[in-house]
């Protein structure tokens, strides 16, 4: 994550006059870069998400499938948790 609390200052190197500038970066730069930041930051909170979601379904299976009765490795070697 980016630190969006100060507005980013861009530096471009002409190579054609060897010239270096410096630049902020504009309303609408600054907007979309914390929008992208947002997003990111929902995308990974999903994923998150989704994975504790996968391990709890898996523990939920490996323990009904305890409860028929199938040892630990009969479990394994079904390959589904």
């Amino acid at each position: 994550m980016a630190d969006l609390s100060k507005r980013p200052v861009f530096s471009r190197f002409d190579s054609a006059t060897g010239e270096m500038t410096h630049t902020e970066a504009t309303d609408a730069e600054w907007d979309q870069m914390k929008a992208d930041d947002k997003a990111r930051e929902e995308a990974r909170a999903a994923e998150d998400a989704a994975e504790l979601q996968r391990i709890a379904d898996a523990d939920s299976a490996k323990a009904k499938f305890i409860e028929m009765g199938l040892t630990e490795d009969e479990i394994a070697a079904l390959g589904l948790v």
